[in-house]
């Protein structure tokens, strides 16, 4: 590389220098430091790749050159065998200090230009090392361009190496003083050494660039992080700026080029170590500018409107005709892997196959660890009034009715046989006091409930199905699992990248719960990757196979799921982003919107994909998921057992005379006050009025609105009325309210719907949602399609409904 070589006409230009010179390399063995942090942070110490060892090679040499650089000032005064007349190369004496400080200059050149060489070009292969490991996965296209990539850096290495040590031959001339040994034997201002060397980086340079650029311009991210992706991957323009600037200035000014060749050869060499390190770097800095300026610096995790259709759902694949317009940011290779919001990925110990039967967390009694108590049937004890007082437990043997239990049922049955014929409401006031009175002497009561249990659960428990969790350990059962989960997922899931899915499920990284059916039938599954140190767990896929969704299966694998991760590390939360589709399924299995986990725990671990919601659970420990629907059955029934010891609801009273009367049919106007059975209820006029009243401040809830209320439940609930739950946002859909003169969405007609008189009313708003939609986007768009689908289902609702039936003539 060219150092300058003039000497200083001003101490303070020297100094200056140095200060430059070393700031810059402080800078970047800084930013080479917070690269390797973010790395081993996200990866694992003991999982960083080729390219975090290249970087370091190139620190190496970044060292010697800014050494190199610091000595030719320091040591040979800024002078080598260029810059000279011939009368002067006559006059320099051997002897003179100048002529040795000379020599030694013109060497330093020729290790500089060594080193600057190995060094940009070190750079190079480690951010092609970085591409490799970003395409993994994703097919030879995408690959063989960075193959190319390899051969054209290490042949400009060579073609520069080659140059620097055979230009000028004999070797000893590159530090002759005297004859002039040539332009070609001068290193500072070698002409072919800088045609090579630039030629070099014009060739890679561009060629480096334009390697993720193309790819990352079809894909379908947002316009703004497109942007933002392609600042951070051409950062190395300015390294083919400064070698430019360098290059021009040593053949247009060789006198004193070489002084401003230093230091844009050192400002060349420093901006190739930033820009090299700073994809790597950047969900870092990010994460700490978040923490600083708020909220504009984090990623937007709100649902967007577009859907990825079979994105991380349970069955996935949706019923979408057209697959092209929407969702393609979940399919498309450089949304997934080119996502500046991912960490590389952490390697972890291999985990061998795996049979869930049991698993090592920690039981209560005398159960033996690992256990798992299969039982249908659950003893549910409760206590009468009177065994309030008492206090005496009553021992029961199992599998036998009690005696008590027996008697106050055939009680019961009794009563309310005999209730049946009495002649008026006196005899069953009797009935009821007899009753009361049987209660009052009956001890505690044990009822056994039956477990309904799904049949996921009733064919594991018979050896049909078996849940295992593998990893890609190279074993022959693992192997045939991997494939069976990665054919479903590509199945289920159809507008994921085929290459992404598998790449990920293969990926020893992540692991793998599956659904076997034996023989070795893969019916189900889940892929999450752990991040142990920071206590979650990501879920990457989870599909269970579309002729076997309505068997608990999708259920049962998640619980399977948190008894494992519970079992075997010290992870308590999970999160996933979840498509339209999949998000009331997430809900069920207790995910939520709501995310309690900082950002800095977990932005820069897992990947931002466009349309689809993020959604946390957070476990409890000391929870056993399998047991969780016995235990809530329990208290189910323990809650009602409650109800049942201070309910009158099994009070009999008969309807009032007057009606058992009219035989024609007519309605008699009764007092409601003179019905006993109403008295008892503590019912009074004012309660009623008060029940009419709104809840939210509106003059008069109607006659229909409990009607109303559920038909827009239904609407609401329907998979296709996802564009149209709430209000458009203005901001995503610029120029939609300059088209729609009266916009409206279900969450409107959900406030409004105290306000609807007649169902006329509550139609003619959803009617305008459907003609909005039509009058805004194309009939080919997913929103279109949706709005047809919702509306055959509101005339479907409306219908079932006879005294709507007017509705349907107009």
């Amino acid at each position: 590389m060219a150092f300058g070589l003039e000497p200083r006409d001003v101490a303070s230009d020297a100094n200056k220098g140095i200060i430059e010179l070393w700031t810059l390399y402080a800078i970047g063995v800084a930013v080479t430091i917070l690269r390797t942090y973010a790395r081993g942070k996200a990866a694992g110490w003991r999982n960083l790749r080729l390219d975090d060892y290249l970087i370091w090679v190139a620190i190496i040499l970044y060292t010697a050159q800014t050494s190199l650089a610091y000595s030719v000032g320091n040591v040979s005064n800024g002078l080598a065998n260029n810059g000279m007349t011939p009368a002067q190369r006559e006059a320099l004496s051997p002897d003179d200090p100048s002529y040795n400080h000379r020599v030694i200059g013109s060497k330093i050149q020729i290790a500089g230009w060594t080193t600057y060489s190995a060094l940009i070009n070190a750079l190079k292969l480690s951010m092609l090392a970085f591409y490799i490991r970003l395409m993994e996965g994703l097919g030879r296209r995408y690959q063989i361009p960075i193959y190319v990539g390899f051969v054209l850096v290490i042949g400009s290495l060579l073609a520069s190496v080659i140059t620097i040590f055979s230009a000028c031959q004999p070797f000893h001339k590159n530090w002759q003083i005297n004859p002039d040994p040539g332009n070609t034997c001068q290193p500072a201002i070698s002409k072919p050494v800088i045609a090579v060397t630039f030629a070099g980086n014009l060739l890679t340079d561009p060629y480096l660039i334009f390697i993720p650029i193309p790819m990352l311009w079809k894909s379908s991210l947002k316009p703004v992080k497109k942007i933002a992706a392609t600042i951070v991957l051409s950062a190395g323009v300015f390294i083919l700026v400064c070698a430019t600037i360098k290059s021009v200035m040593l053949l247009v000014r060789p006198q004193d080029g070489a002084k401003l060749a230093d230091e844009w050869g050192t400002r060349e060499t420093f901006v190739a170590v930033v820009t090299t390190n700073l994809p790597m770097i950047f969900h870092l800095l990010r994460v700490w500018l978040s923490k600083v300026f708020g909220s504009q610096f984090q990623s937007s995790h709100k649902t967007h409107k577009s859907p990825s259709v079979g994105f991380r759902s349970i069955g996935g694949g949706g019923d979408f005709d057209s697959r092209k317009s929407q969702g393609a940011a979940s399919s498309d290779p450089m949304t997934i892997a080119m996502s500046f919001t991912e960490s590389e990925e952490r390697m972890m110990e291999e985990v061998k196959l795996q049979n869930l039967k049991a698993y090592p967390a920690p039981m209560s009694g005398n159960q033996a660890s690992g256990a798992i108590v299969v039982s249908n049937e659950i003893d549910i004890t409760h206590e009468t009034r009177a065994d309030q007082n008492s206090q005496q437990p009553v021992k029961k043997e199992p599998g036998q009715m009690d005696k008590v239990e027996s008697q106050a049922d055939n009680a019961k049955r009794t009563a309310c046989e005999e209730q049946n014929i009495a002649p008026d409401a006196k005899r069953a006031k009797h009935i009821h006091d007899e009753l009361t009175e049987a209660d009052v002497k009956a001890p505690a009561i044990t009822r056994r409930i039956l477990f309904p249990e799904k049949p996921a659960v009733v064919e594991e428990r018979n050896g049909e199905i078996e849940f295992r969790v593998v990893n890609n350990d190279g074993s022959r059962e693992s192997t045939i699992i991997l494939t069976g989960l990665k054919c479903l997922f590509q199945r289920q899931l159809p507008e994921m990248s085929k290459e992404y899915i598998a790449r990920l499920v293969y990926d020893r990284t992540h692991l793998s719960i599956a659904i076997v059916k034996m023989p070795l039938e893969v019916i189900g599954g889940i892929s999450f990757r752990e991040f142990r140190d920071r206590n979650f767990a990501e879920i990457v896929f989870c599909a269970v196979s579309s002729d076997q969704q309505v068997k608990g299966y999708g259920a049962h694998l998640m619980v399977h799921l948190k008894d494992y991760i519970r079992a075997t590390s010290p992870v308590m939360h999970f999160l996933t982003y979840a498509d339209n589709h999949a998000i009331g399924y997430f809900q069920k299995q207790g995910f939520t919107k709501e995310i309690t986990l900082d950002n800095s725990i977990w932005m820069g671990c897992i990947k931002d994909y466009e349309g689809g919601t993020l959604m946390q659970c957070s476990m409890l420990a000391r929870i056993r998921y399998l047991e969780v629907g016995r235990m809530l059955l329990k208290q189910k029934e323990s809650v009602l057992a409650k109800i049942r010891n201070l309910s009158k609801s099994h009070i009999i009273h008969l309807p009032p005379q007057q009606w058992a009367n009219a035989s024609d049919g007519a309605v008699v106007p009764i007092d409601p006050l003179s019905i006993p059975a109403i008295r008892e209820t503590g019912w009074s006029p004012d309660m009623d009025e008060l029940a009419r009243e709104a809840c939210h401040g509106s003059r008069f809830r109607g006659p229909h609105f409990n009607e109303f209320r559920r038909f827009l439940n239904e609407i609401q609930n329907h998979k296709q009325a996802w564009p149209f739950l709430n209000t458009v946002n203005k901001d995503e859909v610029p120029g939609y309210y300059d088209v729609i003169v009266s916009p409206m969405d279900l969450s409107t007609i959900e406030e409004r719907l105290e306000s609807y008189t007649t169902p006329k009313n509550l139609v003619r708003d959803l009617k305008l949602i459907f003609s909005n939609c039509r009058q805004y986007n194309d009939a080919t768009t997913v929103y279109a399609k949706c709005a047809v689908k919702l509306e055959k289902y509101m005339w479907k609702l409306i219908k079932e409904i006879p005294e709507w039936s007017y509705l349907l003539e107009g």
